[in-house]
């Protein structure tokens, strides 16, 4: 789910605990402690102040306009607990990741950002991320009675908390493709419900509608389309890249086993389909290149993109404001079949090693999810005047134009389901999507919590993702489509490291399989 601000329905809780700090009287000032944060070494009687410090938040998505009145009454609501210049520095999404590795990498200093799980292990070797159990047994009371241990378990490596994740429905939600609805009925189709219905309403835009391109994805990552259908619904359990992950476990085959995705039969033929979409025209030639998939659909440029639950509800406003009677609606494949949580949450906040204060950040953290007033303040802005409340729902201004809010912030960082608030205007796309999710089955992955460690093989792990990101994706695509490209792919994978990678992961996973009695 990524992508990330993608859902504007949310709360927010926090939590923050007192802090008691050196003495204040001017006879002791050359005693004050210049951490971030004081120690305790006077009376109890008084809160001691903070001293205040800049904290920068990264996000991906686009700067909210009026953030900057927004961060600056979290700041004085915040003074007493946290004193802080709170900073959201906003980078756009199909840059997101690379910035966040090149600005770890040159030690630029930033506090808190969001991730997703495809990161966690690599994120952790390069030692972007710092472990959070200790700030959490010191800050996070408050953020830990609203996110279950087993959600911080899976955000886990060798016991260590790299993540504070969020908590929304997942299971599969991004296993889908967002149509145009009033073009499907145009054409005369019925509700599509298997991949070949897909096809043709997919030709059907070709055919008809000339300078609309069927089907985009951001830098071709088209694999939700298809995977649900070709799998026959069932799912693997995959890591080690986020845009195409390398190794993968098959879960409902016993003993589970660590092998190369793009070995697999499931992996074969997703690019088969990526060869067809590709040779058919319903892809767009510089597929690679795409970085705006859901601006060019909700633009009238698409018939079709990849999403899920949340950036369908984004979406709805931004197409009916560009294209007047226009309707959108969420394809899912094999409904019948049970959805799975396959992994932990694919979104959470890390804290940065180039944090000059992190256990501010910890707090700030723990601030937002202390109670409802603090999250409605981070999520929906200033009550009164960026929102009303009816109830438990939030209501807009009635002039504000959807597409464009004067604040909407990106969300995943710490969205909670425990104080989610619905808006009143949601459209009847979402809430039909979203009881289909509530009332569906939903099973478990049984190794959903196994993170793969990748410091005992970091340099193989980074060379296997380099060749991933310049060879993956143009075959799986079909921008190239010869066997010898498929095997070229697969010799400097090998060539990379990745039988070293395997047998660690293998290792690994067999000591969490007896760890954990998992049968």
């Amino acid at each position: 789910m990524k992508r990330v601000s993608k859902f504007a329905k949310l709360l927010v809780i926090g939590c923050l605990a007192a802090i008691v700090a050196a003495g204040c009287s001017t006879k002791n000032e050359q005693n004050t402690p210049t951490s971030s944060v004081a120690s305790s070494t006077a009376g109890a009687s008084e809160t001691p102040k903070l001293e205040k410090v800049d904290l920068t938040l990264l996000l991906a998505g686009d700067q909210p306009p009026q953030q900057a009145e927004v961060l600056a009454e979290i700041n004085k609501r915040s003074e007493q607990e946290l004193n802080i210049n709170l900073k959201v520095q906003y980078i756009p999404w199909a840059d997101y990741q690379e910035k966040i590795k090149v600005m770890a990498a040159g030690g630029a200093s930033f506090d808190i950002y969001l991730d997703f799980f495809g990161n966690l292990s690599s994120a952790a070797a390069r030692k972007q991320a710092i472990p959070l159990n200790e700030l959490l047994d010191n800050y996070g009371q408050d953020l830990k009675k609203v996110i279950p241990q087993a959600e911080f378990n899976g955000l886990s490596i060798d016991g260590q908390i790299y993540g504070i994740p969020a908590i929304y429905p997942r299971a599969e939600l991004g296993a889908g493709v967002i149509i145009r609805k009033d073009l499907r009925e145009k054409y005369g189709f019925p509700e599509i419900t298997t991949l070949v219905q897909l096809e043709q309403y997919l030709d059907a835009v070709k055919k008809n509608e000339p300078g609309m391109t069927p089907l985009v994805a951001n830098q071709g990552r088209f694999g939700s389309v298809t995977e649900r259908e070709l799998y026959n619904g069932k799912v693997w359990f995959t890591w080690g890249s986020d845009t195409q992950p390398p190794f993968t476990i098959d879960i409902y085959s016993k003993p589970y086993k660590v092998v190369n995705n793009f070995e697999t039969d499931g992996f074969k033929q997703t690019m088969n389909w990526g060869r067809k979409a590709y040779s058919n025209g319903w892809f767009a030639r510089d597929i690679l290149m795409e970085k705006n998939d859901q601006t060019n659909f909700t633009s009238g440029k698409a018939g079709a993109v990849t999403g899920d639950l949340f950036s369908m509800s984004n979406m709805v406003p931004q197409l009916e404001q560009n294209i007047p009677g226009a309707k959108l609606e969420l394809v899912m494949f094999k409904k019948d079949m049970p959805l799975t949580n396959l992994t932990p949450t694919n979104n959470y906040s890390s804290i940065s090693a180039t944090s000059a204060h992190p256990e501010r950040a910890m707090m700030f953290l723990n601030w937002l999810l202390k109670n409802q007033e603090n999250y409605d303040l981070f999520m929906y802005g200033i009550e009164g005047k960026h929102y009303t409340l009816k109830g438990d729902l939030v209501e807009l201004p009635a002039d504000t134009d959807l597409a464009n809010r004067p604040y909407n912030p990106t969300p995943w960082f710490i969205y909670n389901t425990a104080y989610h608030r619905a808006l009143t205007t949601d459209p009847a796309e979402f809430t039909e999507a979203f009881q289909f999710w509530k009332t569906a089955e939903i099973a478990n992955n049984p190794l959903m919590n196994f993170s793969f460690n990748a410091e005992p093989v970091k340099t193989e792990y980074a060379q296997i993702q380099k060749v991933v990101q310049e060879l993956a994706m143009p075959v799986m695509t079909g921008v190239v489509q010869s066997d010898d490209d498929y095997q070229k792919l697969l010799d400097q994978l090998n060539k990379a490291g990745m039988q070293k990678v395997l047998a660690e992961a293998q290792k690994q996973l067999d000591e969490y399989i007896a760890d954990n009695n998992i049968q």
